[in-house]
């Protein structure tokens, strides 16, 4: 009975570990679009860019790679939040990758 309850932990272990890393990744940012829009000239197109790029950023983020996430999170939030250029930051990152 002991061995059994043993190999019972060590196999719920190893379902845990495997579990973690999934909890742990960069979640998606949750700027606000008209936060992002409130300096632009054409509040309207700024919104409706920033609005479409968060959907395609939404939408890819589970499959894009975390060092490209973090990587592209960094690099935009130097210069402030916005959608569409960490699109285009996951974009470019997506294609140096198939390059290689």
């Amino acid at each position: 009975m002991k061995s059994r309850f043993s190999r019972t932990c060590v196999v719920s272990f190893a379902l845990v570990s495997l579990v973690l890393p999934a909890v742990a990744e960069t979640p998606p940012p949750q700027w606000q679009v008209p936060t992002i829009c409130q300096s632009a000239k054409s509040d309207q197109a700024c919104s409706q860019l920033e609005s479409s790029s968060r959907n395609s950023v939404l939408d890819r983020w589970s499959k894009a790679p975390e060092a490209d996430r973090t990587a592209c999170l960094a690099e935009v939030e130097k210069d402030g939040p916005s959608y569409w250029r960490l699109l285009d930051c996951l974009g470019n990152r997506a294609l140096q990758t198939m390059e290689h």
